[in-house]
């Protein structure tokens, strides 16, 4: 059984707050386990968990291909035990869109009256799927249901994606993302 450990480093606890901010799923107050690289600078969080035997076979499982961990932050992974804070206004579903002009525009679905009411929400998402027709070809981009935030250009990404990684994180570990796409 591995153990569990409260957060250690600044770097643990930022990292822990901005994996609550952009989208936990469990309650606030309740005990949550997070699986977590301890390797400087990414802290990388594995995934948030409501048990401590979630968390172990979390723990024991590979890092899926396609996210780039390097084996140092790999084989650093810990259960981190804390509790999560009331975020219930950070994961308030709202879909906006950012670009054309510089007024940020809130939308709502194409076909609001399949979606029963109440329904539309963080942690009822089930898959995130971006489609983009290009000369009438349409090119399909499926995610993990947990993804929060789609930059279609590298512009974007650099305003306001990494510009806040240097904000909240610092130079080293906006210079480690970038390097990781």
């Amino acid at each position: 059984m591995a153990k569990s450990r409260p957060p250690s480093t600044i770097g643990e606890y930022r990292r822990i707050a901005h994996a609550f901010l952009v989208g936990c799923k469990l309650p606030a107050g309740s005990k949550a386990y997070v699986v977590m690289s301890t390797e400087p600078p990414l802290y990388r969080v594995q995934g948030i968990y409501g048990s401590l035997e979630e968390a172990e076979k979390e723990l024991k499982a590979r890092v899926l291909p396609g996210f780039a961990w390097t084996p140092g932050e790999k084989g650093s992974r810990e259960i981190i035990e804390c509790v999560v804070p009331d975020m219930s206004d950070a994961n308030k579903l709202t879909v906006r869109v950012e670009g054309c002009t510089t007024e940020a525009n809130i939308t709502s679905p194409d076909n609001p009256s399949a979606v029963p009411p109440g329904a539309l929400k963080f942690e009822n998402i089930e898959k995130v799927q971006l489609n983009i027709t290009v000369k009438g070809t349409v090119v399909t981009y499926t995610f993990p249901k947990c993804v929060t935030a789609i930059f279609l250009t590298q512009g974007a990404a650099d305003a306001f994606l990494f510009s806040q990684y240097h904000a909240y994180f610092g130079h080293d570990y906006e210079v480690e993302r970038r390097k990781r796409g």
